[in-house]
């Protein structure tokens, strides 16, 4: 081969071997085929991957004639052993008789088809034009062909190169995104040469791949798990999956998980695998197991003290290296329970809570703020089941200890009762013991009605059924009216009673009567309390100009501070014994608060300690004069004088109805007293009564049912009959329901038998239509 083709080839060659990109291949193929074979146009065409002949460089051709003949190839990718094809003249070949006209605008007359193979597959091709006629001789299909063989292997090379560059960074793409570090080794012995180990190496322990490419012991320098050999773990057979611990750069403790697999290339043994930081599942494994094991702690008792010394040996070192406890006692001071370890400089600070409320402080000092918040949570709920608990025995002892109370409270009366009930009975009574008879058994019924007054107070709190019949009242009247009621007991004792009322200028909405309540039951408490010879102040003054304050101070025999959270809840006394000195059933301060808060107001206790007195401060809202109408008071003085009016009583308990037949017939009244309603509708059809009187419970039918029989017209005469209920039903809604039945008042029992005369006088007056809701 002539030297000059030579020359052409080696710098083909040379070109070809310094690409990098296809285009580098074509300019560098196009140059060689102009020089060498001495054309002025040349082209080179490639298959696509859908075996579409197309142009990707050409020299001296139009886009027109492009165009036209792009696709055409006289050969498919799996044609075997193609010839290059020359056309002496275009204008004389059949077989391209369709391209005349463009061959012919271009100003082609020959051209040469030569293949593009690159292992036994035609991957391209690439033409050479003249503009006369021309044969190719056998040099020029020569060196033609050794051209096309350097342009197939030049393009396959950087197709394949490309190809592989696209695969690596994909796989780069996919290492990357691994939750761990790739790597790959050769094990040699005790070394690891490592060939490839991914970036996140870095983020991990802060060592880069350099480090570990340079020394094959690098792994063994790192790895401090003094009981896992991960060398002789890694050499085993099989897939091994193994967990250690690494000291990273900073000196952070990292938890690592490798997976690898083994092949024996050349004679080595080849190590790939993926290494994991498996540090946070680690930590959460331990503080899972920590608090698995404090819950089960934390529930084996009820006695949290202990339980919580018990935690804080757990908590150090395992999770902290000191930890504390302090747990709020019921005025809210905090008090240490538990200590573990040395206090630190600085530690996490978690509030205990529960439902709301915060019950202590957790101290800890460790890195984990979260695992201190869940474990203080735990605790939280544990110190607050325990006082539930706790609480909840007291109640249940509280409401032992009030049963008891109110079996002595009831028993004292009734035995004194019975006696002189007995002894009057007999007839063998002196005048002056007759009175001091009737005088006792007034007093223990006075006092058993007191009782039963605050128990059924106590359960229509407990209800939810307390009501108020909210109207004007006039605050001093009602504070006046407490005093003075609360004076015999005051004199009999040989107290002094301050009354200090200042005037305030707004109004007190309320019910007067419940008010009067709360008044008299704070005064009877330091009446009760308050030794011989004591003093008892209450002063009522205007706080601010929304409210008004009522204070009961005595110097009796105050209040102990850990009973003083107690004082106003329900069943709880100060002393409970069977050795106390004051009576009652520890209800009073209970109704108190109750009535006061359904006022909107707040009732507070203080005391400086047993044997230093206490004080009680009410404090009401105040609404503005112009907001309010002033209570008027339309009471007058009811004559009890009942003649000419007829009374049917109806009432199967023969105690009471002797007793209410006496006092309405000492009054003038004329009685027919019955026993049930069956007697009572019987008496209707043959008497002429004005007014009845009848009880609700009874056997066989009640009261409701009679009253409704005579409001629908049983006894025609009698549809209109003024009607009192007098009954032991004394809820709101059983007045209601009464009420609805057809009478025009209800009574409760027990009950004054001038209150029921009054209540015929006025009744009868009115015409039926008396106070409904009289008690």
């Amino acid at each position: 081969m002539p030297s000059p083709h030579l020359a052409n080839l080696c710098r083909l060659t040379d070109s070809l071997s310094r690409a990098t990109t296809l285009e580098q291949v074509y300019d560098g193929a196009l140059d060689t085929l102009q020089s060498a074979l001495g054309v002025a146009r040349a082209s080179i065409l490639l298959f696509d991957e859908k075996d579409f002949m197309g142009f990707v460089a050409w020299r001296g051709l139009s886009d027109t004639y492009r165009a036209a003949v792009n696709g055409h190839t006289p050969w498919k990718p799996d044609t075997p052993n193609p010839k290059p094809i020359g056309v002496v003249d275009v204008t004389a070949d059949a077989s391209l008789a369709s391209y005349a006209s463009v061959f012919a605008a271009e100003g082609i007359r020959a051209l040469a088809f030569f293949p593009l193979v690159y292992r036994d597959r035609v991957i391209g091709k690439f033409m050479l034009y003249w503009a006369e006629p021309h044969a190719l001789s056998d040099e020029e299909i020569d060196l033609a062909q050794t051209i096309a063989a350097q342009i197939a292997f030049g393009v396959s090379r950087v197709c394949v190169e490309q190809e592989l560059e696209r695969e690596r960074e994909r796989l780069n793409a996919i290492i990357v995104n691994v939750p761990g570090v790739v790597w790959e080794a050769i094990q040699e012995g005790d070394d690891r040469v490592v060939t490839y180990i991914s970036p996140q190496i870095e983020s991990l322990l802060g060592y880069s791949p350099d480090e570990w490419y340079r020394n094959p012991q690098f792994w063994r320098q790192i790895v401090i798990t003094p009981d896992v050999d991960v060398v002789e773990q890694l050499r085993k057979d099989g897939p091994p999956i193994v967990r250690y611990q690494m000291r990273a750069r900073d000196g952070r403790l990292v938890w690592a998980e490798a997976r690898a697999s083994y092949r024996n290339e050349n004679g080595k043994r080849m190590v790939r695998g993926v290494t994991i930081d498996i540090t946070a599942q680690r930590d959460a494994e331990r503080h899972e197991h920590f608090l698995s094991e404090a819950s089960a702690l934390l529930t084996s008792s009820f006695d949290y003290d202990s339980t919580l010394r018990k935690i804080v040996q757990l908590a150090v070192p395992e999770i902290a290296t000191w930890c504390a406890i302090d747990v709020s006692d019921d005025v809210g001071d905090l008090h240490r329970v538990a200590e573990a370890g040395t206090p630190p400089a600085e530690c996490v600070e978690v509030p205990l809570t529960a439902a709301g409320r915060t019950l202590g402080l957790l101290s800890l000092a460790t890195a984990d703020s979260e695992l201190a918040t869940e474990l203080a949570r735990r605790i939280g709920y544990t110190v607050s089941n325990a006082r539930l608990y706790r609480e909840a025995q007291e109640a249940n002892r509280a409401k032992d200890e009030f049963l008891a109370t109110l079996s002595h409270e009831l028993r004292t009366p009734l035995t004194a009762t019975l006696g002189w009930a007995t002894m009057l009975r007999i007839g063998d009574l002196s005048p002056e013991n007759a009175r001091i008879a009737v005088e006792t058994i007034e007093r223990s019924i006075k006092t058993q009605t007191k009782l039963i007054d605050e128990i059924l107070d106590v359960s229509r709190i407990v209800t939810g059924k307390l009501q108020i019949a909210s109207a004007p009242v006039r605050l001093a009247t009602i504070v006046e009216a407490a005093a003075e009621t609360i004076r015999p007991s005051l004199a009999a004792k040989g107290l002094d009673l301050t009354v200090e009322v200042a005037p305030i200028e707004g109004i007190v909405i309320g019910d007067a009567a419940r008010l009067q309540q709360v008044i008299w039951n704070l005064l009877s408490n330091s009446v009760k309390f308050t030794p011989p010879g004591g003093s008892i102040s209450i002063t009522m003054d205007e706080s601010s100009r929304e409210t008004v304050r009522i204070a009961v101070k005595d110097s009796g025999a105050g209040i102990a501070r850990k009973f003083l959270p107690y004082v106003f809840e329900r069943f709880r006394q100060g002393d409970s014994s069977s050795t106390r000195v004051h009576g009652g059933l520890g209800l009073g301060l209970a109704i108190v608060r109750s009535i006061v808060e359904v006022h909107g107001g707040a009732v507070e206790a203080f005391s400086e300690g047993e044997g230093l007195g206490s004080t009680f401060t009410i404090t009401l809202p105040v609404a503005p004069v112009f907001a309010a109408v002033a209570q008027t008071d339309t009471s007058t003085s009811v004559p009890q004088d009942l003649a000419g009016v007829s009374v049917l009583l109806v009432e199967d308990e023969e105690d009471t109805r002797m007793m209410l037949t006496t006092a309405l017939r000492r009054s003038g009244a004329r009685v027919i007293a019955v026993s049930s309603a069956a007697d009572a509708l019987d008496a209707l059809r043959e008497t002429s009564a004005n007014i009845v009187v009848s009880d609700i419970g009874m056997p066989g039918e009640d009261g409701c049912s009679l009253m409704m029989k005579v409001r629908a017209g049983t006894i025609e005469s009698c549809r209109d009959i003024p009607a009192i209920a007098l009954t032991a039903y004394a809820r709101t809604e059983d007045r209601e329901r009464i009420i609805a039945s057809g009478f025009g008042m209800h009574l409760a029992k027990p009950i004054d038998p001038a209150d029921v005369v009054r209540a015929v006088r006025k009744m009868s007056v009115s015409g039926g239509s008396g106070d409904r809701h009289a008690k």
